[in-house]
């Protein structure tokens, strides 16, 4: 009798993959390396762009180095009232509810979770701030901002976790001033790309089935026409790709896990997402160690691709490119 059939994939559990992140910043787990490094990589970025900035959205965890960045371009640190707004709220944020006086610099610092925020209680004036700028909250499936309020995001290792990417990347558009720029980091397809391949041959082999285990993502030519289909202006696309080294599969995975990016699939109602075997992930370390080994022959190579995007929000709608202003 044929095993039966694994649920399919139908995109990814949002709520829980908030919850797991909220696990990993309460352990303290941001920043890592691989954080810093694609936040250095954004800052170099954020530098070559000439205009300044009165007013920045930065998007993540454990972005404290990017916000510096930010504030030695001269976005201050932001002196107005709080404006938090959860995931499931149906309100919406005009420029002024959100804080942004027209004649000073502010800086917006966005966790992905709603239970993360961050008090400001303890600011007693713009002469003195806090260790860390104003929170908002947001997630980047439903932006809490009715028209466009910041001159620049930044968005750092947050969108491959989205189902409706396009969505999310024209939201982020709206919320943009016209001229504002866009930045992100988000990982790329072909991250991960030894433990998806090992996975599935060991599952197949064992099972006579090979489910998904790793989360789809895009690929960089793909990005670039999503920045295009939100009405991003001059997009600009490029990545990079880190080969990290970790000791055995099992570290893999739980480094994965303790950042909050296990696999977290939508449950179909017609069943759970199965649990993988002990004798397939045997299998999987014993393929992943004889195809993948790390460069000095010790440990296993993981690919960890990192795609770029840069886009601008149009000066007016139907103008030509503001090459003028983005560079």
């Amino acid at each position: 009798m044929p095993p039966p059939p694994f649920p399919s994939f139908t995109g990814l559990d949002r709520l829980r993959l908030r919850r797991n992140r909220a696990r990993a910043v309460a352990r303290g787990i941001f920043p890592e390396t691989f954080d810093r490094t694609v936040m250095e990589r954004l800052a170099e970025r954020l530098g070559d762009i000439k205009r300044s900035f009165k007013t920045a959205l930065v998007l993540g965890q454990g972005t404290e180095a990017l916000v510096d960045a930010l504030r030695a371009r001269g976005v201050a640190f932001p002196v107005t009232a709080d404006s938090v707004m959860g995931p499931d709220s149906t309100n919406t944020v005009t420029p002024a509810q959100a804080g942004v006086p027209r004649e000073s610099s502010t800086l917006f610092h966005a966790p992905r979770d709603p239970g993360l925020r961050r008090d400001d209680a303890d600011r007693t004036g713009p002469e003195s701030p806090p260790a860390l700028p104003q929170t908002l909250v947001l997630d980047e499936e439903s932006w809490p901002f009715a028209g466009g309020v910041v001159e620049a995001i930044l968005s750092v290792l947050t969108l491959h976790t989205v189902n409706d990417l396009p969505g999310a990347l024209a939201q982020a558009r709206n919320a943009l001033t016209p001229g504002g720029v866009f930045l992100g980091a988000l990982v790329g397809g072909a991250s991960l790309q030894e433990l998806r391949t090992c996975l599935a041959d060991a599952e197949s082999a064992l099972t006579g089935q090979a489910p998904r285990r790793v989360a789809p993502m895009v690929d960089v030519m793909t990005a670039g026409a999503l920045l295009r289909r939100a009405g991003f202006e001059l997009p600009l696309t490029d990545r990079e790709t880190l080969t990290l080294v970790v000791p055995d599969l099992t570290t893999l995975l739980r480094r994965l896990h303790e950042r909050g990016e296990g696999f977290a699939p939508k449950v179909p109602a017609r069943g759970a997402h199965l649990p993988l075997r002990r004798d397939v992930l045997a299998e999987a370390e014993r393929l992943y160690a004889a195809r993948f080994p790390g460069p000095s022959g010790e440990g296993l190579s993981v690919t960890a691709e990192v795609i770029f995007l840069h886009g601008w929000r149009p000066e007016q709608t139907g103008s030509d490119l503001t090459r003028c202003t983005a560079l």
